[in-house]
C-alpha cells in the first residue's frame, strides 16, 4: 500500500508538499499540484481519512444514532441514509442506544471525538442537553424536536393506509398498539388508524406500548394472546 512518503517521491517534492495539497492548506504550484495529483492517481494512493480529520478538525463523517437495531423498522432506515451519504461522498458512523439515555450521550461523545461533521438521530431522547451547543447540525429523523430540523413521514396519512390494509384483508378482531406518548410520530400513527378504524365496521382493541423495543413487544403481545385465549 503506498504512503505519502511514496507519493512524494514520485512526485519529485517534499511529504510537507504533498500534504499541502491534500489537505488544501497553504501554496502549492499548479504545476506542482498536478505532479502530486498524477502520482496520487498512478500509485492509486488512500490518504489516512482519520489522520486528516485529526489535523484539519474536520471528516467526511455522519454520525447516526438508531434507538434498536434489532427493529427491523431501522436497518432499513440507516440503509436509505448511508445510500444517500455515498452519493455525496460522505461515511457514516452508526451508533445503536437501545433506548438508553446513557448510550445514547456516549455515542455523542464518540462522534464529536471522530470529528464528524453532523449527527442524524432518530432516538427518543430528542430534548437531552447533550445535543445543544453542539459545533455541528443534529437533524432528528422519523422523530420530532422543538430545537432541531425533523424529518418525518406523514403519520396521520400512515396510519389510515395501515388500518384499510389491515381491513382489506378481512380482518374482524384487530389490535392497535399505541406507541410512546411522547413520540409525535408514534402518535400520528395511532390517530391515522383510529380514526379509519372508528369509520368501519370491525371489532378493535388498544394496548399501549412504553417503546419499540423487542422486550416490550414481547410483553405486550403475551399479554394479547392471555387477554385472547381467557375470552
Amino acid at each position: 500500500m503506498a504512503t505519502i512518503r511514496d507519493v512524494a517521491k514520485k512526485a519529485g517534492v517534499s511529504v510537507a508538499t504533498v500534504s499541502r495539497a491534500l489537505n488544501d492548506n497553504g501554496y502549492v504550484h499548479e504545476d506542482t499540484r498536478k505532479l502530486v495529483e498524477g502520482a496520487i492517481k498512478e500509485l492509486n494512493y488512500k490518504p489516512n481519512e482519520v489522520a486528516r480529520s485529526l489535523y484539519k478538525k474536520k471528516s467526511r463523517l455522519i454520525g447516526l444514532l438508531l434507538p434498536d437495531i434489532r427493529n427491523p423498522f431501522f436497518p432499513e432506515l440507516a440503509r436509505g441514509v448511508e445510500d444517500e451519504m455515498q452519493e455525496h461522498g460522505l461515511r457514516l458512523i452508526i451508533g445503536n442506544a437501545d433506548e438508553k439515555p446513557e448510550k445514547e450521550i456516549d455515542y455523542i461523545e464518540t462522534f464529536k471525538q471522530n470529528n464528524v461533521i453532523g449527527i442524524i438521530s432518530a432516538t427518543n431522547q430528542t430534548e437531552i442537553s447533550h445535543y445543544e451547543n453542539l459545533t455541528f447540525p443534529v437533524v432528528f429523523l422519523d422523530r420530532t424536536s422543538n430545537q432541531h430540523p425533523s424529518v418525518y413521514a406523514d403519520g396521520l396519512a400512515g396510519g389510515k393506509m395501515a388500518a384499510k390494509e389491515i381491513i382489506r384483508r378481512g380482518s374482524k378482531r384487530i389490535t392497535l398498539l399505541k406507541g410512546p406518548m411522547e413520540l409525535r410520530t408514534a402518535q400520528d400513527r395511532f390517530k391515522g388508524a383510529i380514526d379509519e378504524l372508528c369509520n368501519s365496521n370491525v371489532d378493535f382493541n388498544v394496548m399501549t406500548t412504553a417503546s419499540f423495543t423487542f422486550a416490550d413487544a414481547e410483553k405486550t403481545a403475551r399479554e394479547l394472546f392471555e387477554k385472547i385465549m381467557s375470552s
